[in-house]
């Protein structure tokens, strides 16, 4: 008679179980650095949006209107001069500000913490300001709304 070797439900069980535990030891390490990650590309998504709003003000001599005056292609209906909104008038459009997207197929980029736009507000001159709308504190205990 010949006898067959194989793995034992114990072998299996045991396995499974180490298997396991490792997986389980490991799962906080990722789903940090996938949160450091977005908080990382906030950080970045905040800088650019706003060094993007200053080149608009640099070469308009106004401030956006709205976050999206940064994606367009053509020259937006208004500008904000001393806080209130004025017509483009004969101003020569440099932009786009901001290259999100194709070309003709330009998207306003959305918080990578929260997925939802980011918060617009404007200061008493009309400068277009940009801050998170992600609620609560990233993973070393700062505010978002202190981006």
């Amino acid at each position: 008679m010949r006898r067959f070797r194989g793995i034992s439900i114990g072998e299996v069980t045991l396995t499974t179980a180490v298997v396991g535990a490792l997986t389980l030891a490991a799962a906080p390490k990722f789903a940090l650095a996938t949160r450091q990650a977005k908080e990382s590309a906030l950080k970045y998504e905040l800088q650019t949006m706003r060094k993007a709003v200053d080149t608009f003000n640099i070469d308009t001599g106004g401030w956006p209107s709205v976050v999206s005056d940064l994606i367009g292609e053509e020259p937006p209906a208004t500008l904000v001069i001393k806080g209130k909104e004025v017509p483009w008038g004969k101003r020569i459009w440099h932009g786009p500000f901001l290259g999100y997207g194709e070309k003709g197929r330009t998207h306003i980029p959305t918080d990578p913490v929260s997925g939802h736009a980011f918060t617009q507000k404007r200061n008493a001159v009309g400068r277009l300001q940009i801050f998170s709308s992600a609620q609560g504190k990233d993973s070393q205990g700062k505010l978002f709304s202190e981006y």
